[in-house]
């Protein structure tokens, strides 16, 4: 990859303009080919990502704040986007879309990190999330305005788009504006002020524009974010982040090495489990804290690599642990409930994927005794809810050993931790 990036992206999409289930950007104005092509023409294929699937929905079909959402698949690895659900934004105001759950297929997506043409639009989603927690009443409408004010194809003049009364209709109520003419203008002031000294940098969101026939529509998702670990992360004023070897009793050594990688060009490796440190206590225990709320979280999945030592029936080794707490209790809570995710295969030659769902069903373990759960732990995590709402995941752990003998100089690795949230995707990259 020419770009070495540490998030994944924000795309765009030419859609056809098809005469069933069509909402208009606005209504079709046929720009020219020049305009159609010149947003994409600088910029740098991403590898993998050449015949892509797309669903198109309204942001609120699936709960997001945003003006689509973006269901994507049939995506190669290549360490910059991934498949799922996206938060989504029209870029062409001045064309129509299909996106009642409309699939649009053979997706070409480009890459626009470092792009000059592209840095204001990659600015305003760099400080979207600021904008929206300096401001709660800010929506997706303004934070969509203010896109179109920013990209130079096609050309979007505010005032005088209102003036004409060219603006797309889920922009108006009742023939006015359903959004802040006055915020949208100082977003896009402040975005104009301030992009001069903007740098595109590991970690800062970026846009990816996809492509498909001349005659469709460019549109827009939000980006995932991409974090690269190399070492403990929590931060105790946020209680969140990574931990490792937090509990010295049951510690086995670890390293992040470049020998082998998922995504990215490293790994975090345990080394043999040798139980001489602690005797058959010795274990490998990488924690993540996060405190989210279970309804919002779509998914979360790791991905492990045997070491040499073992063979792929060690794959129950390299397990997950899910610590959740009900609504009621503190959001600190050791747990209430702990869900167990264990690999039913594995290999010492190619990467397994893990995925834990919270619809679905899992061994739990009902904590009891002095600080015992509120009420008999489901086996769906999600159902958690019913009895409390406000349900938490407290924290995440992968580990390596059983603390028992027969863990005996079993080494691994693992790699490209995602966590699927309903408001977007962070992927934890071991390196």
């Amino acid at each position: 990859m020419k770009y070495y990036l540490k998030t994944y992206s924000t795309f765009l999409m030419l859609m056809v303009a098809g005469a069933l289930f069509i909402t208009a950007c606005q209504d079709s104005v046929n720009p020219s080919l020049e305009e159609s092509v010149a947003p994409y023409l600088e910029l740098e294929a991403i590898e993998g990502a050449s015949n892509t699937n797309v669903t198109v929905n309204r942001g609120d079909a699936h709960g997001l704040d945003s003006y689509f959402a973006f269901d994507l698949s049939n995506i190669e690895s290549n360490g910059l986007i991934r498949e799922g659900v996206v938060e989504g934004w029209c870029l062409e105001w001045n064309k129509p879309i299909r996106q009642n759950n409309d699939v649009h297929q053979g997706v070409e997506l480009y890459n626009t990190y470092g792009s000059s043409t592209w840095k204001s639009a990659n600015y305003l989603m760099t400080i979207k999330k600021e904008l929206k927690a300096n401001d709660p009443d800010l929506t997706y409408r303004e934070i969509q305005v203010a896109l179109w004010s920013l990209i130079d194809t096609p050309t979007f003049n505010l005032d005088e788009v209102l003036q004409e009364g060219r603006m797309p209709s889920r922009m108006i109520s009742n023939g006015q504006p359903n959004f802040s003419v006055k915020k949208t203008k100082e977003i896009v002031n402040r975005v104009r002020k301030e992009v001069g000294n903007f740098e595109y940098k590991p970690g800062s969101p970026i846009i990816v524009f996809s492509r498909t026939e001349d005659d469709q529509q460019n549109i827009g998702g939000v980006t995932t974010t991409k974090v690269t670990v190399s070492g403990d992360t929590f931060v105790p004023e946020e209680y969140f982040g990574w931990l490792f070897n937090r509990d010295k009793n049951t510690q086995s050594p670890y390293v992040f090495t470049a020998d082998e990688a998922s995504i990215g060009s490293g790994s975090l490796y345990v080394e043999p489990i040798t139980n001489s440190i602690n005797g058959n206590a010795d274990k490998f225990i990488g924690e993540l804290f996060l405190n989210k709320g279970i309804a919002n979280i779509d998914s979360l999945s790791y991905d492990f690599l045997i070491g040499p030592n073992g063979d792929a029936s060690d794959e129950n080794e390299f397990y997950l642990n899910v610590y959740a707490n009900f609504g009621e209790s503190s959001f600190n809570k050791y747990y209430d409930c702990k869900y167990d995710v264990v690999p039913s295969t594995g290999s010492t030659s190619d990467w397994t994927t893990v995925t834990f769902d919270p619809t679905q069903s899992y061994q739990v373990t009902t904590r009891s005794g002095i600080s015992a759960s509120p009420y008999t732990c489901p086996s769906v995590p999600a159902d958690m809810d019913n009895d409390s709402p406000g349900s938490t995941i407290h924290f995440v752990a992968i580990n390596v050993g059983d603390t028992s003998g027969n863990d005996q100089d079993l080494d691994g690795y693992y790699d490209n931790f995602v966590v699927t949230l309903q408001s977007g995707t962070t992927v934890y990259d071991f390196e």
